[in-house]
């Protein structure tokens, strides 16, 4: 009988869930950790249209000079996935449903989750159109922690305008990357005297997430060439919540802990794993890591913030023009420097107040 039910669950959930066609799209479904899952959802994009064989041709628009682009129209398009998420809809536990047949916690009839946080974000914007790219990131708060090697399917509800109704995962925290592991992009020096991780998440109108249970919680650095552990320590409290002292904001929002590997100076490409939590993307500890990222910051900052009165060989990057050099160019051009601190402004939304 159990199994008969969970296939006419599963039978009428389909029913209700099929035709999706022209909605928002399901980006990605990822754990916080065991107990909570996030679901990653984009209502459109952005297309950029910077065609350099039409220069000149847009009304005298020339990409060189910033002056003149609002010669030349349509240079960026909004793009919709299709009607966007439902907030309301998107928000109620009853529009989730996780079911497994191999975790007895699960094995029924599912279990809708205890509650339901969102936080969304700008992603990027046309300016020609005034249209904002929406990101949004809901978290479901699961009654019973999920197992690892377990396999488990999600589904979620056509009022939420959801593209994709249902998704299959198998938790496993050595596979399965968590948002709440912060590692460097570039990588480690071998040689750093400090390599460390962070694990926190702010989740919206959810507030932090607590990750108080783990502490003391083995983490490993897993190699991902010869799949095996090469070092292992525990999670560690490095930080409650704090406003920066000269800020007066905590930009975090959140508790933050630590996995510090600062000993480990073995060259090789790992993946940072927390039990219980899940694992980071894959990174490297080499030498000299940091040389392309440096030249690549020092080019953006020659040509984009200083312009330069010569074309760069090869003709990219473009050079910022005009120069906006005070009383040089544009002609009467004047540097004013503003004694307002941007990140504390009281509504950052209201751009007048800048």
């Amino acid at each position: 009988m159990k199994a008969l039910d969970l296939c006419l669950k599963v039978f009428i959930i389909l029913h209700l869930c099929s035709g999706f066609s022209m909605a928002t799209k399901l980006v990605e479904v990822l754990p916080v950790d065991n107990e909570c899952l996030m679901l990653h959802w984009q209502d459109g994009y952005i297309e950029y249209n910077w065609d350099d064989t039409t220069s000149g041709s847009c009304n005298g628009w020339d990409y060189f000079n910033t002056e003149t682009w609002s010669l030349c129209p349509d240079k960026d398009q909004y793009i919709e996935y299709g009607k966007p998420l439902k907030k309301l809809a998107v928000q109620q536990p009853i529009s989730y449903t996780l079911i497994s047949i191999e975790d007895d916690n699960y094995i029924d009839t599912g279990k809708n989750p205890g509650a339901v946080f969102r936080k969304s974000k700008v992603w990027e914007a046309s300016f020609d159109e005034n249209k904002p790219s929406m990101h949004h990131w809901i978290y479901l708060m699961m009654p019973t922690a999920l197992q690892r090697g377990k396999s488990y399917t999600l589904y979620i509800s056509p009022e939420t305008n959801t593209d994709q109704s249902e998704y299959t995962f198998v938790f496993d925290e050595f596979n399965l990357e968590s948002p709440a592991i912060k590692i460097s992009n570039i990588g480690y020096e071998t040689t750093a005297p400090q390599k460390c991780a962070d694990v926190y998440l702010w989740m919206g109108d959810g507030g932090e997430r607590d990750f108080s249970r783990f502490d003391g919680s083995a983490w490993y650095l897993y190699d991902t060439q010869s799949g095996k552990k090469s070092y292992s320590g525990t999670l560690q409290l490095h930080m409650t919540n704090r406003a920066e002292p000269k800020f007066g904001k905590d930009f975090t929002g959140a508790d933050v802990w630590e996995c510090d590997f600062s000993s480990f100076k073995r060259s090789g490409k790992y993946r940072l794993v927390v039990e219980g939590i899940g694992c980071s993307p894959p990174f490297t500890i080499g030498e000299n890591l940091f040389e392309e990222a440096f030249k690549v910051a020092m080019q953006g900052m020659f040509y984009q913030r200083m312009g330069c009165d010569a074309k760069p060989a090869g003709g990219f990057p473009r050079a910022r023009r005009p120069l906006f050099k005070q009383g040089v160019e544009p002609a009467g051009f004047k540097v004013e420097i503003s004694n307002k601190e941007m990140v504390t402004g009281e509504n950052p939304d209201d751009r007048n107040w800048y």
